[in-house]
């Protein structure tokens, strides 16, 4: 591999990784809204 084909590489590692995180996020936060939600409705019932 040469400079060229690292630099590449590491572009689209970066934008896997950059997605891979996005989803941890997105999955972090829908799992906190429906623990949220559910803490609420067992205080009311």
């Amino acid at each position: 591999m040469n400079g060229q084909d690292t630099k590449r590489a590491v572009g689209i590692l970066n934008k896997i990784m950059d997605h891979e995180l996005a989803g941890v996020v997105r999955y972090t936060h829908y799992s906190l809204m429906i623990m949220a939600i559910t803490v609420s409705l067992s205080c009311l019932g």
